[in-house]
């Protein structure tokens, strides 16, 4: 039971290492409705999230994953009573700043007859519900009026980019947007290390590293294969009249860019014809796209950097000014959210 969970404070989580798993008790000060997730093996996945606050004064977003986010969940009817949750074995996540998931090996219970239960309790009672808690997740709440979704910013130029990119340098406590779209060309795409030996199970996004005897070692499914994949990770220049600036395109979005060349057959070419390797490099060189852009802070030794990763490419046919996102983008975008969480929060 919860007796034996070494209960850790919030304020340590940014500290804590990506897929740690740690115990946890709060508040529950809000928590989204359950969402219908399809991830990216096309089964649906229910989950909710939750804001968890705690007497360290800070507030951590909760991603709750599998039937225990339904609403058939004994759970179901008691989030919005403000009740204590204790958490055994939630897995630290950096998505979206820095998160907890709740996977099938952890532990939850609401409102335990422990002592800690009680003096967070009182806390509350006395002074949590007022206090204003720093909040160490992107889309700080929970709640569906600031659900993490955000809304996407459409900015006019990469000059309006760069401003919001680097505002956090000078005021660590700059608002970033979740994601922007704007109208660009591609000026650039690096030649160098353009893509990662990934591992061939369609499940794991995970690196494998050569282990001698030309197989594949992956060290988070633990599998030796015969063979690997490689996943691409660009880094791209993106231009305008006003500025350029650096984004990350993995996968699909990668793929779109080098003109449908996947990343195998990209290095099959790399000694045999560099011209045609040239000329995938190339091929999105000077086209007008439309950008959707997710931004994301990253602590970066003493500084705050944002970075920015392409996670939707549209063809910009008018050559116009777009306007802005259909609902078909924000959805695209959430599924991509979503698959992308899903796989770290499960570990898969």
């Amino acid at each position: 039971g919860m007796n034996t969970a070494d209960f850790v404070p919030l304020s340590s989580l940014e500290e804590a290492a990506p897929n740690s798993v740690v115990d946890v008790i709060g508040i529950v000060r809000s928590a989204s409705e359950e969402q219908k997730i399809t991830n990216r093996q096309g089964k649906e996945v229910m989950k909710r999230t939750v804001a968890v606050v705690d007497d360290s004064g800070v507030q951590v977003n909760v991603a709750i994953w599998g039937e225990r986010a339904g609403r058939e969940s004994s759970m179901a009817t008691r989030w919005s009573e403000c009740p204590v949750i204790a958490l055994k074995g939630a897995r630290v996540s950096d998505y979206d700043g820095r998160t907890l998931s709740v996977t099938s090996a952890t532990q939850i219970e609401l409102d335990p007859a422990i002592d800690r239960a009680n003096t967070m309790r009182t806390w509350f009672a006395s002074q949590g519900n007022t206090l204003v808690p720093r909040k160490i997740s992107i889309g700080a709440d929970g709640s569906t009026e600031t659900s993490s979704r955000g809304e996407t910013l459409k900015l006019e130029s990469i000059e309006k980019l760069n401003e919001i990119m680097n505002a956090p340098q000078n005021d660590p406590d700059a608002v970033v947007p979740d994601y922007v779209t704007l109208s660009a060309n591609v000026s650039f795409i690096r030649r160098e290390n353009p893509w990662y030996a990934c591992c061939p199970s369609s499940e794991c996004n995970a690196k494998v590293v050569p282990n001698g005897d030309n197989k594949w070692h992956c060290d988070k499914d633990g599998q030796t294969y015969d063979h690997k994949t490689n996943r691409y990770v660009l880094q791209v220049s993106l231009q305008d009249e006003t500025a350029t600036a650096w984004a990350t395109a993995f996968g699909d979005q990668a793929s779109v860019l080098m003109d449908g060349v996947d990343a195998d057959k990209l290095e099959q070419t790399q000694d045999v014809d560099p011209d045609a390797f040239d000329m995938a490099f190339q091929a999105a060189q000077d086209k007008p796209f439309i950008f959707t852009l997710r931004l994301k802070r990253d602590e970066y030794q003493e500084s705050v950097r944002v970075r920015a990763t392409i996670v939707k490419i549209v063809k910009d046919e008018t050559g116009q000014k777009s306007e802005g996102p259909d609902v078909d983008l924000n959805e695209e975008i959430e599924k991509a959210r979503n698959s992308l969480e899903y796989e770290n929060a499960a570990g898969v």
